[in-house]
């Protein structure tokens, strides 16, 4: 035999749970070993052997800004009537609402939608306050 020797390693791997439930890639005994002890993941199964994460974050679940060419609070119009985008999605349908909230259809496709203008500032709600029952009483809210 010659100098190099390979050596004989056990290549058991350890399955891997995101926090979330996802598979992950699996790893070594070694490392599952230090993320058990760091108290980073917990045991799930012995057979075959999984542990789950225990941090970790999730992937924000957005659309991109411009999908096919709207963005949000653009306003459109939608069967003959102004309208703006209230939600969207990648797959191009969009959520459209008059200007005070009342929906005009959850799902229009924008093969649907004619652009009137872009939206160059955010729609902003204006609430009244509801008045507390402390200041109906005379006593101030300092």
């Amino acid at each position: 035999m010659g100098r190099l020797l390979r050596k004989e390693v056990d290549f058991t791997l350890v399955y891997v749970i995101s926090k979330h439930g996802k598979p992950l890639m699996p790893c070594i005994p070694q490392k599952a070993r230090r993320l058990l002890k760091e108290q980073k993941a917990k045991v799930v199964k012995r057979t075959p052997f999984t542990i789950q994460l225990l941090y970790g974050f999730r992937k924000a679940n957005k659309a991109p800004r411009f999908v096919y060419g709207f963005e949000l609070f653009d306003e459109v119009e939608y069967q003959g009537e102004p309208c703006f985008i209230f939600g969207r999605r990648n797959s191009g349908y969009f959520d459209i609402r008059k200007l005070d909230g009342t929906k005009v259809h959850a799902s229009a496709s924008y093969k649907k939608l004619k652009l009137l203008s872009k939206t160059t500032s955010l729609l902003c709600e204006r609430r009244q306050a509801a008045s507390s029952p402390q200041l109906k009483q005379g006593v101030s809210a300092d």
